[in-house]
């Protein structure tokens, strides 16, 4: 109001709880999100079906269920000390969704039930400086999470991969996962047959460790170590690792290198990101490109790019 002027009247037929708090009376208001316009791309893992009509994705510090059969939003929001999210993941069953965010204090992760769409449990490590997370990854039977800090302030924890037991809120081991160089890690993932071997991808970085009194480093032996973008287990207990130079790894379950597959695109960054299916993969890269390769009946080939 201007000078000599009264306060606001009230709008006609508001509550009484909703007077304007300059008038000196009244609660505050709060509001409640309706929907969220927008996608952040910078998420890791920003995309999931969790059923035929359902996608998951990031907008804002929200992550948000598109219910497209009904055109409305569940919409799961970020721990009010969160600076953004950075990396989701869905569990097998679809049950839970995992939500990492950024946070000076440390970073936190978030599990959210999508029945309910009602926060289950929030996950911080006291020790760690790490700001963080930029990878997280459920178990085949969803008891256990893994997730790889990015560079600390301290430079202590570094790079290190968390083992929990999530619905208890426990780290049972952690491990930095870098080497000499402190390069960049990109990717995580448990072994779907096993859930006490798990895998870590990164610039010169293929490393398989199993969970025995704490981490254990299996000996690994790809035909050369490079920038590895990219990775998978297949349904044929097979785990595909796609490199910079565009060639595709085939490893067995138990991290022993197998072969480089002859039919590799092989052009620079062809797979950057990749996705198994029942009959083999689908591989994305930077030149916009969708490839998809099935299993081959020539021992030679192995897979096929249909």
């Amino acid at each position: 109001p201007g000078p000599g002027r009264g306060p606001l009247p009230r709008p006609r037929g508001a509550p009484t709880g909703a007077m304007d708090e300059r008038d000196g009376h009244g609660p505050a208001l709060s509001l409640v999100h309706r929907h969220v316009f927008g996608l952040k791309p910078d998420v890791k893992n920003n995309v999931h079906y969790a059923e035929e009509t359902q996608i998951i994705y990031p907008a804002g510090t929200n992550a948000v269920l598109w219910q497209a059969d009904q055109k409305q939003q569940k919409i799961f929001q970020g721990h009010e000390d969160g600076q953004g999210l950075t990396c989701m993941a869905v569990n097998s069953t679809k049950r839970y969704l995992a939500v990492a965010e950024k946070c000076y204090e440390g970073a936190i992760c978030t599990i959210f039930d999508l029945v309910t769409a009602k926060k289950r449990k929030t996950l911080s490590w006291p020790e760690s400086d790490a700001p963080e997370f930029l990878c997280v990854a459920f178990s085949a039977d969803s008891k256990y999470l893994i997730t790889q800090t990015g560079r600390s302030p301290s430079a202590k924890h570094d790079w290190s991969l968390l083992y929990w037991v999530w619905d208890k809120q426990r780290v049972m081991a952690s491990i930095k996962v870098s080497n000499p160089q402190n390069s960049l890690i990109r990717e995580c993932s448990f072994n779907p047959t096993d859930s006490s071997i798990v895998c870590v991808i990164g610039d010169g970085i293929l490393k398989f460790m199993q969970l025995k009194d704490g981490f254990k480093t299996l000996p690994v032996a790809p035909a050369k170590l490079q920038s590895f973008m990219c990775h998978t287990w297949l349904h044929d207990d097979k785990m595909l690792v796609g490199a910079d130079n565009g060639d595709l790894l085939l490893f067995d379950n138990a991290g022993e290198f197998q072969c480089v597959l002859p039919t590799s695109p092989g052009e620079p960054r062809a797979a950057t990101c990749v996705i198994p299916f029942s009959k083999g993969f689908i591989i994305g890269g930077d030149d916009g490109r969708i490839r998809i390769y099935e299993k081959s009946d020539e021992p030679k080939e192995i897979y096929r790019q249909s």
